[in-house]
């Protein structure tokens, strides 16, 4: 597709210095005061205002378009959450094998561990009911407006208290429903969090394969009637002639959050859920003390964020013809119908497919959510530093469209951990969207990575845009907070940024961390800092108006000399928005345009960049 999918790149690096009162040129570090900026998506909520879903607003897009198209987008939060035992032949990737069924107790003779089997215990976690009770929810505290925190009160069980029994050998939480909690001004909230334990047998007994943790908070209507659907048996989508698992979770439409929603959550979960845990809230903190019987106590708190929401209506004339044979081998799309919702940090797979559906998505997101949620992951962590450490082993926070599933890379080489995030440049409204981005790690893993047991004293925070925009650079005070190491920033644009920590290496090596328990008391706390703002600009072209090849060539940073020939080619997706009128570039009407600027100098190969330009009256 050429450069349809050409993309910027927003690269933000941490560099320790071993020296202190390093001398940094003044040309490339910019020392900023604290920053006191007004929230992105700033609102006020007056009484119960319902959030509108990206599935409605799609659905109301498709009947207004002039064509049959293809509806898509990206959300993690879920009202499909539910609990229940599934049982089915293991089919790996053969669709034909897979066939569940539904047994109702881990010791049922429909549930035994007979070999080629595979177990899916999905246990949404109900209220702690005793000291030594685990698998639960101990307290939900809310602040809002400002407010200090105060405990919510239990309402309801929305369905039955005990679904199935837990199995401790097999670390499966006893299985519950969804819970609704009220505030001391009335307002209600639902709380769904669950443990999901996958199992293969083998030799007649359940093996591990997998984790998954996730907890949600969202508000409901307080005269709302909630019901929860009862999981059931069916045909299978792609296999008729095979079961699978449909129905479960409570519907409703969330309510807005009253402005300055903070939550705080005490969880009892089994040892085995662990590794990086990935949170769509912002300014949290994640506490951790042992219990007995291989159960640890987790205290999450963290503020209401604004998520953006990529998704769109897709003509299927602009697809290539194998769009979907090429996305989903196997699986046929008819137009009229909506995918989604896509998981947005599903391990390398979302980015994938953020990057196949964005360039048909206007560089727009579909809606701003407001959510509080956080989940774990289970993927393996390829470095020494990482994997040898115990329970959480780190935190990462974003309010971007799509982000990688998986731990950040460690780069030995240049030093680098790098993590990758994705979404569009503009908001619903067309405003610049502004990106946040937390990672909180372990000192001692950053001091194995750097390869001494002394970190230095300042870090250096760059974010360079190759598409443009300012660049930012800043000396930091490094500070070591209870043994964790926090980073933050807010500010920066996308679409596509890597984002890098840069540690460097101090030129030496020490051992991983042995025998280190972050789930053991004293407790430990993990904060994500007060995030660091990031200025950059848009270029605005107004209606009618026009902009120089050689102005964008250097908006989007690209060396033009006076014997240089620069030449623009606007992408198929922004005709409607920008056209080029021969060396310049002339804005059509309101939105996103994104133009390809190549630079061929007289001797040597030309180079091309593409850039994202706003268009307004």
């Amino acid at each position: 597709m050429g450069n349809r999918h050409a993309k910027k790149t927003v690269v933000l690096s941490i560099l320790f210095f071993s020296l202190v009162g390093l001398v940094v040129s003044e040309q490339n570090v910019v020392a900023l005061p604290p920053i006191s900026d007004p929230e992105v998506h700033s609102y006020s909520v007056s009484g119960e205002v319902e959030q509108d879903t990206p599935l409605n607003i799609l659905q109301e897009k498709m009947r207004a378009a002039p064509f049959t198209g293809h509806g898509a987008y990206f959300s993690a939060s879920s009202q499909r959450i539910f609990s229940a035992l599934g049982v089915s032949p293991y089919g790996g990737v053969d669709s034909s094998l897979w066939d569940f069924g539904l047994c109702s107790e881990i010791g049922a003779a429909d549930c035994s561990p007979s070999d080629g089997k595979w177990l899916t215990a999905w246990s949404i976690l109900g209220t702690c009911r005793s000291e030594e009770d685990w698998g639960c929810i101990e307290e939900v505290k809310i602040s809002a407006e400002g407010l200090d925190l105060q405990n919510l009160a239990k309402v309801e069980t929305i369905g039955d208290v005990t679904v199935f029994s837990g199995n401790a050998d097999l670390g499966i939480p006893r299985a519950s429903s969804p819970t609704k909690w009220q505030a001391s001004d009335g307002s209600q909230y639902v709380v769904t969090s669950s443990v999901t334990r996958t199992f293969m047998s083998g030799n007649n007994i359940w093996k591990s394969v997998g984790t998954d943790f996730q907890l949600q908070i969202e508000r409901v209507s307080s005269s709302a009637t909630l019901v929860a659907d009862i999981p059931y048996v069916c045909p299978g989508v792609s296999r008729p002639d095979k079961n699978s698992i449909c129905g479960g979770g409570v519907s409703f439409r969330p309510l807005m959050f009253l402005p300055s929603t903070t939550f705080a959550v005490k969880v009892r979960l089994p040892n085995v859920v662990k590794g990086w845990f990935q949170a769509r809230f912002k300014e949290g903190e994640i506490g951790s003390q042992a219990l007995g019987n291989n159960n640890t106590l987790y205290d999450i708190a963290g503020s209401v964020a604004p998520i953006y929401i990529a998704g769109g209506v897709v003509d299927p004339a602009v697809l290539p013809s194998d769009f979907f044979q090429k996305l989903y081998p196997g699986i046929s799309y008819l137009p009229g119908g909506v995918i989604g919702p896509i998981l947005p940090g599903q391990g390398t797979r979302s980015m994938q497919e953020y990057k196949a559906w964005s360039p048909y998505f206007d560089d727009k997101a579909l809606m701003t959510s407001y959510q509080w949620n956080i989940r774990s992951t289970d993927w393996p962590v390829n470095n020494s530093c990482f994997s040898s450490l115990t329970g959480v082993t780190g935190l990462l926070a974003t309010n971007a469209a799509a982000y990688l599933g998986l731990p950040p890379t460690w780069n030995s080489e240049s030093g680098e951990l790098e993590y990758k995030v994705a979404s569009p440049h503009f908001d619903e409204t067309g405003q610049v969207s502004s990106g946040t981005y937390s990672v909180s790690m372990p000192a001692s893993a950053a001091k194995c990575l750097y390869g001494s047991a002394t970190l230095p004293t300042t870090v250096d925070v760059s974010v360079n845009p190759e598409e443009g925009g300012t660049d930012f650079n800043s000396t930091l005070a490094l500070a070591e907070t209870k043994g964790w190491l926090n980073f933050s920033v807010k500010g920066f644009h996308f679409s596509s940024p890597s984002i890098k920590l840069k540690l460097g290496r101090a030129g030496s090596s020490i051992s991983p961390p042995t025998g280190v328990g972050l789930v053991s008391p004293p407790t430990t706390s993990v904060s994500v800092a007060p995030a660091l703002s990031v200025p950059s600009t848009v270029r605005v072209v107004l209606i009618s108006k026009s902009l120089t090849a050689k102005s964008i060539a250097t908006y989007a940073k690209l060396k033009v000399a006076s014997t240089s020939k620069v030449s623009l080619r606007v992408l198929p997706i922004s005709a409607k928005f920008c056209k080029v009128s021969g060396s310049s570039l002339k804005g059509l009407k309101a939105g996103s345009c994104k133009v390809t600027v190549t630079v061929t100098p007289k001797k040597g190969r030309p180079t091309s960049k593409t850039v994202t330009l706003k268009i307004a009256k």
